[in-house]
């Protein structure tokens, strides 16, 4: 009697549709980075930005992953602990998970793994249009102009044009 209970469940898991098809932990950035770590179930397809993960296959300690944008795509193969960069995202295969019970359905995942995506920011146009913004030293954007310089200025400090004061002003006007 169990074990038909616990078949029907296993049956059922797989026949009714599953809205989460991954979960993805709050956003982090730092001024340089944004950062997400997500998992995705296999035979799923998760986001991040305007890229697409798809989890092709998970095996014991890697995961077969398909990677797309608008403009490219890329499978590999990414063991646990690995790294893989592709575009401006950098992903690194954080942990797998098999399901110990195959899978009664052909075609059907049986497990998921865990990502850490990460993609440089970029300066915006209004920031460019402001001639500056916030951030440490170490947190210049991608696309910065050359000529930008940092004044260290402790919570305040920030990056903008040269010869020009930083006019965090420009920002609430619209």
């Amino acid at each position: 009697m169990v074990v038909i209970f616990f078949l029907s469940l296993l049956l059922l898991g797989c026949v009714v549709p599953d809205d989460n098809n991954y979960s993805g932990n709050q956003t982090v950035n730092n001024g340089t980075f944004s950062s997400q770590e997500i998992t995705i179930k296999q035979s799923t397809v998760g986001r991040f930005g305007n890229l697409s993960i798809g989890v092709m296959s998970v095996d014991k300690d890697s995961a077969r992953l398909s990677l797309w944008t608008d403009s490219d795509s890329k499978t590999v193969n990414l063991a646990v602990g690995d790294v893989v960069e592709f575009g401006d995202y950098t992903i690194k295969n954080l942990d797998v998970y098999v399901n110990p019970f195959p899978s009664p359905m052909p075609g059907s995942g049986t497990g998921d793994v865990t990502l850490q995506v990460t993609q440089p920011l970029h300066i915006t146009d209004k920031e460019l249009q402001c001639g500056g913004y916030y951030g440490f030293q170490d947190q210049r954007k991608v696309g910065t102009p050359d000529d930008w310089v940092w004044i260290d200025a402790g919570k305040s400090s920030n990056w903008h044009a040269p010869n020009t004061a930083f006019n965090p002003s420009c920002f609430s006007n619209n």
